[in-house]
């Protein structure tokens, strides 16, 4: 065998394990792919809509929470509402029996 013969041997041996290498690489990087689209194929069927439920279900509980406290203010509010009203009539009321009595101006 001639030393050109050696040479290409060689040569095409190098080539071939450097594919060899390659082809090993990307099988690795095939397979990480496929486990993360497998993770993510899980994700999607299994914990997204776990996770979409309970925002879901938070956002039921939080828009329950703000109604209450919404009807409960309203309800000190008509209440303070009331009151302000009585206070109201009863200054008038007072104010009259005060002027039909002399009071305001025996004050004065």
């Amino acid at each position: 065998m001639t030393q050109i013969q050696k040479d290409a041997i060689a040569n095409a041996q190098a080539k071939y394990f450097a594919a060899q290498e390659k082809v090993e690489v990307e099988g690795n990087n095939m397979a990480q792919a496929q486990s993360m689209l497998e993770a993510a194929q899980h994700d999607l069927t299994y914990d997204a809509p776990a996770r979409a439920a309970k925002i879901v279900q938070d956002s039921k509980d939080g828009l329950a929470r703000a109604t209450a406290a919404r009807d409960a203010q309203f309800q000190i509010t008509s209440a303070a509402y009331v009151a302000l009203d009585s206070a109201q009539l009863e200054l008038e009321n007072a104010i009259r029996t005060s002027r039909q009595t002399g009071a305001i101006e025996k004050v004065a």
